[in-house]
């Protein structure tokens, strides 16, 4: 005898069923067939019923919705007129029964635990009905059996508890050992009285682990929507894979904590018989599936998977009076029990003077009243203090045989909580060492799962989730950079680089497994969202992902406002905009506190050199205890490359123009020209050293006119700037005359910050550049008699992108 069932997400519509018909007819007969009802129609039913209850009449209109997904299932399963009519007479006559007793309930107002079983049984049995119907209409030799008369139970309604032996013997009466298809609604069962019963949550799995039980099958197949058993829940862990083999204890452990693909009590009558149970998609019906039985897999990680409860609730118990006191905790699971307060985790303080529990939100204030209730004396005598009521947590357990007598399990659990900042409230680990489990807060569950997840079922790898702002030259020029680099960082350093998001001034992409950065830019312009810098924020912070890196390749004032919140998430940020590090000195200060009172880092060495080393050395000097006495440099690419090639009988304006198209100026030239861009980068240096200057203590010697500066557009300024051709070429004259070059120089010590255009010499450090050249030197206390120069290409999208990567990998390392 073979024994299948079929959930509610497996029976949705039409095609699903139609691709059961195709699951059914290979299997072997005799076959149970064990089903539940459509798709969410459990949940209606009983949103139906309350409504009747309390006089609505709102519920007519909503089970007449109810009706007509069934009939449309129908119309759309059976082309034969005939036959069509035959099976939406049955369920006519079904539904009158139903609206029957609803209608009841609307009239008396009360909705009794009987009553609710026997509405809800409907859902179960129309199911049923029409599976058999289409499968006698495909000539397989389907026959409806009706679970009331198999399932044997007693009257506590809604939950109730089955008599196996009694249940055993009618099914094994009931079901022909002949060729046939016994298709049987799950979930319910009758009373010694023929009353309807239902068997609470999850009991069609629970009803075919009983057939399958008393029938002694081979297997138990149940077919769902997912794969099987998942090492973590996919719709938080986009890197979760399908976990082949788990035992009972193990199946049992995560279904408890959250994994909904089995309920637990199935588990219970086929381990009995030692029938193995597995788990497999009615989508993929030839995709392998989880085995679960009793034995023990060779798994290659030490635990099997990682479950979690979503939402509960701790109630804390204190005082002196709990402290060799050997009853109250029969006292307090007793009065839970009386209240029917299912208990999910249990933690007690080695000094006995406190305890805490956990239980599901809803039943957290009648839990309160009831321990209050069962301690009254204590807590009036001050034994006990008041019990306290902690909401908005969570439980992430980790489950597998392999973490038992293996040493470093929980540390390595804990670690990974902490280093992502994860606090835990409470801890439970069973005596069967197949369990640890903490309670911690419900917003920080998603970041845990997948640290955790990451931490022990990719140790050697190191996961980077980063989110690009900005696709312009520099933005772009990064993400064909990472494009080329992913395969070499897994292979060489084993660093899974997955870039989330993506995003600029129109558009904004994500996916949690990662963008395809071939096609980004065809995703962005046809399925992106319309551009919001505030959702984007909010979708990465939404995301919840460790290691998460934020890059800004914009150079907006906008963006940097949400550093602070992203830095509160533990999100790091990685950015080539300078406009942060050149805000007005106390709201620097305070980014800084931000970043020094979370996990995450905050990486800008681009904001100086574009790709050269000029931040990173610098405060190297200062830990090692140097001292900066004075620092001066070329700190422009762009004004490099333009006094580099203003030479000959090249116009000024023409270099400029040139230096424009090469994307070596900012996206408004005069912001170099202006020589704020070169101010900026000095003020982050003189920050850097412990200077407390604001950017209008820098004396800047502006290279434009009025006239360029008020021009309204990029091509009216080159017009503007064309006339400041005769000026420039005149210093430009007077410098070669006396053997020097002009150079834009910034120049920081303890008494002046300035930047302005200066006449070098040849024999000065700065005379010999080519292209771009940056040249920064650093006069300190170690470097006294020759400065520490740091020189090389400093302007340029690839540069500059090139040095914004080489942050991002930076940061990576501090992140693990």
């Amino acid at each position: 005898m073979q024994v299948i069932k079929f959930g509610g997400s497996s029976l949705t519509d039409a095609k699903k069923i139609i691709n059961i018909h195709k699951i059914i007819k290979k299997q072997k007969q005799p076959l149970c067939v064990v089903v539940s009802a459509l798709g969410d129609s459990t949940d209606q039913l009983i949103a139906i019923a309350k409504l009747a209850s309390i006089g609505d009449d709102d519920f007519k209109k909503q089970f007449q919705t109810f009706k007509k997904q069934y009939q449309s299932l129908c119309r759309h399963l059976f082309r034969d007129s005939k036959k069509l009519n035959q099976v939406l007479g049955r369920q006519k006559n079904l539904f009158q029964k139903l609206s029957f007793v609803l209608k009841g309930v609307y009239l008396i107002k009360e909705l009794t635990p009987m009553t609710l079983d026997y509405i809800l049984s409907f859902g179960e049995r129309s199911t049923a009905l029409i599976l058999t119907s289409y499968l006698k209409s495909r000539k397989l030799p389907a026959r409806y059996l009706d679970a009331r008369k198999l399932i044997l139970t007693d009257d506590n309604y809604n939950q109730a508890n089955i008599f196996l032996k009694s249940s055993f013997k009618n099914i094994r009466f009931k079901i022909s050992s002949k060729k046939a298809i016994h298709i049987i609604p799950g979930f319910i069962g009758a009373t010694k009285n023929q009353r309807t019963t239902t068997l609470g949550r999850g009991g069609s799995d629970y009803t075919a682990a009983i057939i399958a039980a008393a029938v002694e099958a081979d297997q138990l197949e149940i077919y769902t929507d997912v794969a099987g058993v998942m090492s973590a829940d996919p719709w938080v862990v986009s890197k979760a894979f399908l976990i082949s083999n788990l035992t009972y204890a193990e199946a049992t452990e995560l279904s408890h904590f959250g994994a909904k693909v089995i309920y637990p009590p199935t588990m219970q009558p086929v381990r009995q018989k030692n029938i193995p149970i597995l788990i497999k998609s009615s989508l993929k019906p030839q995709n392998q599936g989880t085995l679960i039985s009793n034995q023990k897999s060779r798994q290659k990680h030490k635990i099997s998977g990682i479950s979690s409860i979503k939402d509960i609730s701790l109630l804390r118990i204190e005082g002196t009076g709990l402290i060799n006191n050997l009853s109250y905790l029969s006292r307090i699971f007793q009065a839970c029990f009386r209240a029917k307060i299912e208990i999910l985790l249990i933690s007690q303080a080695s000094s006995k003077h406190s305890i805490c529990f956990a239980v599901r939100p809803h039943q957290a204030q009648k839990a309160q009243a009831v321990i209050q209730e069962e301690f009254k004396l204590e807590i009036k005598n001050k034994k006990f203090n008041q019990v306290l009521v902690e909401n908005d947590l969570a439980i992430l357990a980790i489950v597998g045989l392999g973490m038992k007598n293996t040493p470093g399990i929980s540390g390595r659990f804990f670690q990974s909580l902490g280093k992502n900042r994860v606090n835990v409230v409470a801890i439970a680990q069973g005596s069967s060492e197949l369990n640890i489990s903490a309670v911690i807060a419900k917003k920080d569950r998603q970041r845990a799962i997948n640290a955790v997840h990451e931490d022990f079922f990719f140790p050697h790898l190191k996961h980077i989730h980063v989110y690009i702002l900005g696709t312009g030259n520099i933005g772009g020029s990064l993400i064909k950079q990472i494009k080329a680099e992913q395969a070499n960082l897994l292979k060489e350093h084993h660093l899974d680089l997955q870039v989330l998001g993506i995003g600029n001034e129109e558009k904004m992409i994500f996916s949690q497994a990662g963008l395809n950065l071939k096609t980004y830019q065809q995703t962005l312009e046809q399925k992106g969202d319309q551009a919001n810098l505030d959702k984007y924020i909010k979708r990465i912070i939404q995301h919840k992902k460790p290691n998460a890196i934020f890059v800004d390749c914009t150079a907006s004032s906008a963006v940097i406002k949400h550093y602070k919140q992203l830095f509160q998430a533990n999100i790091s940020v990685v950015t080539p905009n300078k406009k942060a590090n050149t805000m007005a000195f106390p709201a620097h200060r305070s980014l800084k506190a931000a970043v020094n009172q979370s996990q995450a880092k905050f990486f800008y060495e681009t904001n100086v050199g574009a790709g050269l080393p000029v931040i990173g050395p610098l405060k190297n000097l200062i830990l090692a205890g140097d001292r900066v006495n004075q620092i001066q440099g070329i700190f422009s690419g762009t004004l490099s490359y333009i006094f580099n090639n203003f030479i000959g009988s090249t116009k000024f304006s023409h270099v400029v123009e040139q230096a424009y198209k090469k994307g070596y100026t900012e996206p408004d030239p005069r912001d170099d020209l202006n020589g704020l861009d070169v101010a900026r980068k000095l003020l982050i240096l003189a920050r850097e050293i412990g200077q407390t200057i604001e950017l209008s203590d820098i004396k800047i010697e502006n290279l434009l006119d009025q006239a360029s500066l008020k021009a309204e557009t990029i091509p009216g300024f080159f017009q503007t700037i064309a006339k400041q051709n005769a000026f420039f070429e005149q210093k430009k004259q007077k410098a070669q005359a006396q053997g020097k070059a002009l150079r834009y120089v910034g120049h920081l010590d303890s008494s002046q910050a300035k930047v302005s255009l200066m006449s070098v010499a040849k024999d000065h450090p700065f005379y010999n550049l080519k292209g771009s050249d940056n040249v920064i030197a650093f006069s300190t206390d170690y470097y006294k008699e020759t400065p520490l120069v740091v020189k090389g290409p400093g302007a340029g999208p690839e540069v500059t992108a090139a040095g914004v990567f080489a942050d991002i990998i930076r940061a990576s390392r501090y992140l693990f």
